[in-house]
């Protein structure tokens, strides 16, 4: 051409940017990277729930055995009445201890459709022989009819397994006992455990003895 006019051909330099091929391959590799991320996120999420839930689970089990093991820990050693009286009976029992001036009676048994065990107390004045809210009829610790008229509190719910046994010192490695009545000066431990979901609790607690055994023999 003439008139100095000039002619822009190609010069074989592609301009800035990605082809359509490049986009697709980043955008392939940027999904499988964030699927990892997200995979490793879920799993971690996962693995925090389960201990989350598992703390729960113990803490509660915990709430149910701890107050119990520490009344055991205060049973009073001044009165001449057994110290404390155990009794099973299928899936259900009860427990009745001396702390201070009150009576304590833990009772338990499956009372919920799931068949999960809950545990119930009740407390009342009562020293020695003779039961100081209402008079000074002799009774003997574990006398039903007494417990009537008491009001009932629970202390824990929600359990699949739950039990108190208990064991003579005296018989060193022996067998655990689910019924039984504690006698003056003896050397006693008990075992409570409470299950809430996968999470097992268990306390085992030596009360103190009534009296001595020099005590006992004046």
């Amino acid at each position: 051409m003439s008139g100095g006019s000039r002619i822009f051909g190609r010069t074989g330099r592609r301009r800035g940017g990605f082809t359509l091929p490049e986009l697709l391959t980043a955008t392939v590799v940027m999904s499988i990277a964030l699927l990892g991320v997200h995979s490793v996120f879920q799993r971690a999420m996962a693995v925090e729930a389960r201990a989350s839930l598992g703390w729960t689970q113990r803490s509660s089990a915990e709430a149910v055995v701890d107050p119990l093991a520490d009344d055991l820990e205060q049973i009073n050693r001044s009165f001449q009445a057994p110290p404390l009286v155990l009794k099973s009976s299928g899936d259900g029992g009860e427990l009745i201890c001396q702390v201070g001036l009150e009576r304590r009676r833990y009772s338990w048994g499956r009372k919920d459709r799931g068949g999960l065990y809950h545990l119930a107390l009740q407390r009342r004045v009562f020293a020695g022989k003779q039961d100081l809210s209402g008079g000074a009829t002799p009774e003997t610790i574990d006398n039903s009819s007494a417990w009537e008229a008491v009001a009932t509190t629970e202390a824990g719910s929600g359990m699949s397994e739950f039990g108190v046994q208990c064991r003579l010192l005296s018989d060193g490695a022996g067998q655990w006992r689910s019924d039984y009545q504690a006698r003056i000066g003896q050397g006693l431990a008990v075992k409570i455990g409470a299950t809430v979901g996968g999470q097992e609790v268990q306390r085992i607690v030596v009360p103190p003895s009534i009296v001595t055994a020099e005590e006992g023999q004046e």
